[in-house]
């Protein structure tokens, strides 16, 4: 039980009390002292930021983040995700805390106690030791604090309180002006569930199409000209690279099949399975190898289909997953009723990776590159290694890079350096590559010959647009005459008609999405009768409301005050992050990040 509450306990300290500080939740515990003699990762109001305490703030929290994941590793998106975020709350926390200062706040013994015996922390009352079928249980909760076995437990939890209880009052300060009226809640309520049902017909240039539509040149240069600003494009780099993927080896492949087979020797020899497991499987999630029960559909295909074809206490042929090789030992089977069967399933699990050697020859292969060109071109110099040189095509700072994805390593290297410039080996979680600064593209205007075709497209969709506005209006015009032909008349305009479905403000409408005008419109008009067309992205909308269901007073009054907390809490959220914000937007912050980490 207390190891129980003590992985609790590390989960949801990090928690600093309340929806509001989720904002910042990376940033608990974090030291602020300033000390240590690593460079300057940043300022903030004069407040230094080091690369230590950082780094340290970063590994807490891609500890944190795996520790939730079940282990899983941390793909190359979210590392950087999780990079961003740690810096942005690093700054927010100490502008909060100035501000904690300023106005000296602080959480008194008095304050800490009573929180503790009269008041619980949501979190605290959530931990399922304190609870009974689901449900806190006080006695359980004050029975703990007798106990001397929990002294390490409460101790943590008074620095917990102590930690966020400054911080809770700050927030209050901030958002204490933010009310939310009974009328207002009541509004809110029918808005989220007040629903309509609608048929529509698309007029579309697919379904209308119209040959003697022209765009001129003259219409294009015009418009180029009366339109610059649509065609500023920032600043470009095009890129030679060479992409390695840590695949493995026809070597490691060959030692991977060697392992299973001595695993299933082993096996057949009457070594223990779950030593064996402990010892050599690749899933750090399951202890001993064990899966526990599982039903049928509960495992990706293949496993599935061997574990349910396998008797009690038969062990598998290895067999391959998209996760690697496993071998798989059926414990048990049972059954209850008309339930389906269930099975209590070990495995070991072995991953195809690849050897260090293979990654060493990898590096070694690029960096030999690296050294080669300062002798002959790119392309020649891969060529000689026989390696194959790409270009990524202009990109622009933070985009999209073809073949190399959204990579910060790579898009920083591009704007940071001269032309011709050639990196040295870059790794990211799935590959090794190199890059060269092929070509440079100034920011500008684009040439009319290079955004002729777009804005001849363009001029001719608006056209178009403006052509099928005019016959919507003269089919909406005979629907209205007689709404109840509304089908008739679509069909035989060759207009398909698409019934919605009942929806609400907020939902995905089939066969239009979350278009806002649309929606707007359905709720807008009266049931049975035909609106104006309504203008989609590729075409126009003719709808009828079909019904129209709305939300009654009755009852209504007993799920106002749940509206009114769900308001408060969100305007309240919305407060302090603009108030937040606005401390941001004085503050004094200096960001040396992408001088320090290239």
């Amino acid at each position: 039980m207390l190891t129980k509450l003590r992985q609790q306990t590390r989960f949801w300290m990090w928690i600093v009390g309340g929806s509001f500080i989720l904002t910042i939740v990376f940033a608990w515990g974090m030291d602020y002292s300033g000390a240590g003699s690593s460079p300057i990762l940043g300022k903030v109001n004069g407040r230094r930021i080091m690369i230590q305490e950082y780094q340290a703030a970063l590994q807490r929290n891609y500890q944190l983040q795996r520790e939730q994941m079940g282990g899983r590793e941390l793909d190359d998106a979210f590392i950087e995700f999780i990079q961003e975020q740690t810096w942005q709350q690093m700054v927010n926390q100490i502008l909060i805390d100035e501000e904690i200062a300023r106005l000296g706040l602080e959480a008194t013994d008095e304050e800490i106690i009573f929180i503790l015996h009269n008041n619980p922390p949501a979190d605290l009352r959530r931990i399922p030791e304190f609870q009974t079928d689901g449900v806190f249980d006080i006695q359980k909760y004050e029975a703990s604090k007798l106990n001397e076995a929990f002294r390490e437990f409460w101790i943590s939890m008074e620095m917990y309180v102590r930690g966020y209880l400054p911080q809770q009052k700050l927030e209050h300060l901030v958002s204490s002006s933010v009310i939310v009226t009974d009328e207002e809640a009541r509004q809110s309520y029918r808005y989220r569930n007040e629903k309509v049902t609608v048929q529509f017909a698309s007029i579309t240039p697919t379904t209308h199409p119209d040959t003697t539509i022209t765009v001129s040149e003259d219409e294009i240069s015009s418009y180029y000209k009366g339109n610059q600003e649509e065609f500023e494009e920032p600043a470009k780099v095009d890129l030679n690279y060479v992409l390695l993927y840590k695949s493995p080896s026809p070597r490691d492949v060959a030692e991977t099949q060697d392992t299973l087979e001595n695993l299933r020797n082993q096996l057949e020899t009457g070594v223990n399975f779950a030593t064996l497991a402990r010892q050599y499987s690749d899933d750090p999630g399951a202890q001993d190898g064990d899966l526990g029960w599982i039903n049928r559909g509960d495992m990706v295909a293949n496993f599935d289909e061997t574990a349910f074809d396998l008797e009690a206490g038969a062990i598998s042929e290895p067999v391959e997953t998209q996760f690697g090789w496993h071998i798989i030992k059926v414990d048990s089977i049972r059954s209850a009723g008309d339930e389906d069967e269930q099975r209590k399933v070990h495995h070991i699990l072995i991953k195809e990776e690849p050897s260090p050697a293979t990654l060493d020859s990898l590096y070694n292969l690029l960096q030999q590159l690296y050294l080669n060109v300062e002798e002959v071109d790119f392309t020649t110099a891969a060529g000689q290694l026989k390696l194959e040189a790409q270009q990524t095509g202009p990109i622009v700072q933070g985009g999209f890079i073809p073949g190399l994805g959204f990579d910060t390593k790579a898009s920083q290297f591009a704007f940071a350096n001269r032309l011709g410039t050639v990196s040295e080996v870059i790794e990211n979680a799935s590959a090794y590559y190199i890059l060269q600064v092929r070509d440079r593209i100034e920011a500008g205007v684009a040439l009319l010959r290079t955004v002729s075709a777009q804005i001849r497209e363009d001029l001719l969709f608006e056209k178009t647009m403006t052509a099928l506005k005019a016959k919507g209006r003269e089919i909406a015009d005979l629907m209205r005459e007689s709404p109840d032909r509304f089908t008739a008349i679509a069909e035989a305009e060759s207009l398909y008609v698409t019934d919605t479905g009942s929806f609400t403000r907020n939902d995905y409408v089939t066969g239009v999405g979350r278009d806002p005008v649309f929606i707007a419109t359905a709720f807008a008009t009266p049931i049975g009768e035909v609106g104006e067309p309504v203008r989609g992205r590729d075409g126009w909308y003719i709808l009828r409301v079909v019904e129209h269901i709305e939300v009654q007073d009755e009852g209504l009054q007993i799920l106002i005050e749940t509206e009114k907390e769900n308001l408060l809490r969100t305007r309240r959220l919305n407060a302090f992050n603009e108030w937040l914000q606005g401390l941001r937007s004085r503050a004094k912050i200096v960001d040396n990040r992408s001088i320090l980490f290239y």
